[in-house]
C-alpha cells in the first residue's frame, strides 16, 4: 500500500488524488435481520418478510406486514434526537399538502413514541429508532391503536 493510501487515492495513470473527506465517514447501524424482526414484533407488533434498504448513513429495513409496507430506520448514533423531530415534523407536514408524491409519515410504536432507542447488549451505544408509513399507500393505519401525532423522548 502507497503511503498516504488512507488520505489519498491514485489514478491508474499514476496521479495521486485526493479524497479530502477520509477518515470522515459515518458507519451506518448493522443490526441483523433477525435483530430487526424482533424489534418490529416487540416494539410494533408487526412481523413479515424483511428486506435491508441501502443507506450512507441509517439502517433502513422494510417490512411487509399484513397491515402494509412500512420502513424501520435505525438512526446514525451521530444524529440528534431533535434532527429526527425535525425530519418528522417535515414528512407529516408534506403528508398533510397536495403534493404530487407519496410521503412516507412516522408512526408510534406501542408505547405510543415516534422515536425510541434501542442499544445492543447493554452497551451505552444507544441508537434511535422509528417506523415509517405505508409507501404504498403513502399514509397509513397505524399499526397500533394510538395517534400517530404522539411524540415521545
Amino acid at each position: 500500500q502507497r503511503p498516504g493510501a488512507a488520505r489519498h487515492r491514485w489514478h491508474r495513470r499514476g496521479h495521486q488524488l485526493s479524497n479530502p473527506f477520509a477518515g470522515m465517514e459515518i458507519p451506518s447501524p448493522a443490526f441483523s435481520l433477525d435483530e430487526v424482526a424482533a424489534l418490529l414484533g416487540e416494539r410494533y407488533g408487526l412481523s413479515g418478510p424483511l428486506r435491508s434498504l441501502g443507506s450512507h448513513q441509517d439502517q433502513n429495513v422494510m417490512v411487509d406486514a399484513a397491515l402494509g409496507r412500512f420502513i424501520l430506520k435505525i438512526s446514525n448514533p451521530g444524529f440528534s434526537h431533535e434532527g429526527l423531530q425535525a425530519q418528522n415534523a417535515a414528512m407529516l407536514y408534506l403528508s398533510e399538502r397536495d403534493v404530487p408524491f407519496r410521503v412516507p409519515v412516522p408512526l408510534p410504536d406501542k408505547g405510543g413514541n415516534l422515536i425510541g432507542s434501542v442499544s445492543r447488549d447493554g452497551a451505552d451505544d444507544r441508537r434511535h429508532v422509528e417506523l415509517q408509513g405505508d409507501l404504498r399507500q403513502g399514509c397509513c393505519p397505524s399499526p397500533t391503536s394510538r395517534s400517530a401525532r404522539g411524540s415521545g423522548p
